[in-house]
């Protein structure tokens, strides 16, 4: 496209032209770097910045503003974020459209006066430079209102100063950046909030497609000046690569250190927008670095910071407007620092003497996070807030582990509170740090017992995590350290989980033995943990013994389990038993049974609170193929491949697809997989015709019914094992 005429008597400002000129028509002047024309403080446009890439979404919103009716662009995004750069990028983009010239000024630790902005854009206009600001704002205004003018403004702290400088309407434009909030008015210029760079656009800026390299925009978590940075050091240092360096930034200690070279550092980006803080904006930013949480509340905050919530929020609110948190929505909304700023935010903190208020902070948010457990907890007639602790897991463990240096007792609470891992749909990985750190306590100190109790968790997460050779390890002593406890429920428990895992690992003989002596161990205890652990073994033993093709002896285990379960009102275990039972049966040949197994089964688990897992639904598929009824079980089997997906169970879904394809053949006509899913009885009664739709949207588990809870807990009951679940 071809440069658009310019109206006789304009400005036409060459950007090649020497330093120490300025291009001139009339009255109107504009210097270009190094001039030595008097008062010309802006010169012209500031170079194009080196390296320039990405950017397109912005640079779009900003061609867009500039053809619309508001006259001004602010660009607002983290320190580091490169507004600078995208803003001078913008201005040579723009500048053949403003053919009255280009001005540019930095307001940084600009200082008011008649040499405020105004002034100093007139004296590049080469006008005159009246003495009052007011009458200095209303020359420009009129000087711009018969011009086209780009104005460039870096850096603007204040929105006062550059109110009024544009008149409503001008063929003159703005382009305004800051990292501050400023209180412009909504009509007054088009926000555009400059973001992280893409991730192809960060490799690009780095130049280096060798090994580390993602690692390395990782840790300058996209900020443009962190990668530049990044890629100086890379560049004068031969000895250097992007994996070394960025192993080196990711010491909390050396991050900003390393961040610098030259006169070039984000720690001084950082700092400019902190200085720009309020007294109790500070307060919050330094202590949100006592402690690595992943996200705050205004009450976590306040507990942090050791200072009345009232005041916090709008700290927060403030903080997030300058970009040095950011805010996600909720409520209560909460706060999270990205990592950059976390360094700075610790190393503000240890500068200003804060160790002391630190510790105190993290003190105040473990009893804070110990109050808000007990609150959230499941009891007696009421439900986990699964919302809640869906919101903090991340914390918790962040929580727990900082109490592991200091405050055992507070620990122990977290971890119990936390024991029945399936009620909580809990996390493996965060469940397991938990009871690993309260468990390295229970080593250091803790009594036999307890020490025992806190290494069944663990196995049993290490088994649900998918290494059943350390879950074994870890178990190593647990049922001698319960015997010597006099503990011989807790000690059968040990045996138990040690038997799963042998189970799992494909050794039925060595688990068939060991839910026997699990049996031996409960055969005098009546209390109603010893009759759920016997039942729990039953059913194992039924497991066991219909994959080693027993069928008749699986059926009777699995009755004996389904009568103790029925006694303890365990709903859990019915439905994992009623699967086995629907196992055992279709291995015997007995479809339609099998088929009726299933159904409640799929029912039980349907009416718990969590997800529902796949196995039943498959093996329902399975007998009603196996009795003729191949559309239902096209039916069926397509609703197990969408919860396997869903669940992230790839052996699930492999093995759903492969009955599916089998079925395809079958039936000539075909049927989606997309199919309704059926409905289920309202509970194990056959005789019930009340529907229990489970609808696509459940996600349920693949477990197979397994015995193996998810940590026993002494003080409440267990659930199924949901070991491969959406949250592994």
């Amino acid at each position: 496209m071809g440069r658009p005429a310019r109206p006789a008597g304009r400005l036409a400002l060459r950007l090649d032209a020497p330093v120490g000129t300025a291009v001139q028509v009339g009255t109107v002047a504009v210097p270009l770097a190094g001039s030595p024309v008097p008062g010309a403080v802006p010169g012209a446009l500031p170079p194009r910045p080196y390296g320039f890439v990405g950017r397109r979404r912005e640079l779009a919103e900003i061609t867009r503003a500039v053809r619309g009716p508001v006259r001004a662009v602010l660009l607002t995004g983290r320190p580091g974020a490169g507004t600078t750069a995208l803003a001078v990028e913008a201005a040579h983009r723009l500048a053949p459209l403003f053919p009255d010239g280009v001005l540019a000024d930095d307001l940084r630790d600009r200082l008011p006066g008649p040499a405020a902005p105004a002034g100093r854009l007139l004296a590049g206009l080469g006008l005159p430079v009246p003495a009052r600001a007011a009458d200095a704002r209303a020359a420009l205004r009129a000087a711009l209102a018969e011009r086209r003018v780009l104005l460039l403004l870096d850096d603007v702290v204040d929105a006062g100063v550059v109110a009024g400088l544009l008149p409503a309407r001008s063929g003159s434009f703005a382009l305004l950046t800051a990292t501050s909030p400023l209180a412009l008015p909504e009509d007054a210029a088009v926000r555009v909030e400059v973001g992280d760079l893409e991730p192809d656009d960060a490799r690009t800026l780095l130049g280096d497609p060798g090994p580390g390299v993602d690692e390395l925009v990782a840790v300058c978590d996209g900020l443009p000046l962190a990668l530049r940075i990044a890629a100086a050091r890379l560049a004068a240092e031969p000895d250097l690569t992007p994996d070394r360096l960025a192993a080196a930034l990711r010491d909390r200690h050396r991050t900003l250190a390393g961040l610098q070279i030259g006169d070039r550092t984000l720690r001084a980006s950082f700092a400019a927008a902190y200085a720009h803080l309020g007294p109790t904006e500070r307060r919050v930013l330094r202590t949100l670095g006592a402690m690595p949480l992943a996200d705050v509340t205004p009450a976590t905050a306040a507990a942090l910071a050791g200072v009345d919530a009232e005041y916090v929020a709008p700290a927060l609110d403030v903080l997030a407007a300058a970009h040095l948190v950011d805010r996600r929505p909720g409520t209560p909304p909460r706060y999270a620092l990205r990592g950059p700023t976390r360094r700075f935010a610790e190393e503000a903190l240890r500068d200003t003497g804060g160790e002391r208020m630190a510790t105190a902070g993290r003190e105040r948010v473990a009893h804070t996070y110990l109050r808000a457990l007990d609150l959230a907890r499941p009891t007696p007639g009421r439900a986990a807030d699964h919302g809640w602790f869906a919101a903090e897991w991340d914390n918790l463990v962040v929580v727990a582990e900082d109490l592991e240096r200091y405050d055992r007792t507070g620990l122990d609470q977290v971890a119990d509170v936390l024991a029945d891992r399936r009620a909580l749909r809990a996390p493996w990985a965060h469940w397991y740090r938990v009871q690993t750190a309260a468990l390295r306590c229970a080593e250091a100190e803790g009594p036999p017992g307890r020490r025992a109790e806190l290494q069944v968790r663990v196995a049993v997460a290490q088994h649900g995590r998918g290494r059943p050779d350390l879950a074994l390890g870890t178990l190593d002593g647990a049922e001698q350290r319960f015997l010597a406890a006099g503990d011989p429920v807790g000690a059968a428990g040990a045996v138990r989980a040690r038997a799963e895992v042998h189970r799992e690992i494909g050794d039925p003989g060595r688990a068939g033995r060991l839910y026997l002596r699990v049996i031996e161990l409960l055969r005098t205890h009546r209390g109603a943990e010893a009759v759920e652990t016997t039942a729990w073994a039953l059913h194992g033993l039924g497991t066991v013994a219909c994959a080693r093709g027993r069928t008749d002896r699986a059926l009777h285990c699995e009755a004996g389990a389904l009568e103790r379960f029925r006694v303890l009102d365990h709903g859990p275990g019915q439905a994992a038993v009623w699967q086995g039972l629907g196992d055992a049966r279709r291995a015997a040949g007995d479809a339609d049974g099998a088929v009726e197994a299933y159904r409640r089964s799929c029912a039980l688990f349907a009416e718990q609170d969590g997800p529902q897992p796949v196995a039943p639904r498959q093996g329902l598929g399975e007998a009603l193929d196996a009795a003729g009824r191949t559309v239902a079980a096209t039916v069926e089997l397509g609703a197990a491949l969408r919860a396997a997906v869903a669940a992230g169970d790839r052996t699930a879904e492999a093995k759903a697809r492969r009955w599916l394809a089998v079925l395809g053949h079958q039936e000539s006509n075909g049927c989606s997989v997309g199919s309704a899913a059926p409905s289920w009885p309202s509970s194990a009664s056959t005789s019930s015709s009340t529907p229990n739709p489970v609808g696509p949207d459940t996600v349920p588990s693949s477990g197979s019914g397994s015995a193996l809870t998810a940590g026993p807990s002494r003080r409440r009951s267990s659930g199924t094992d949901d070991r491969r679940d959406a949250a592994r």
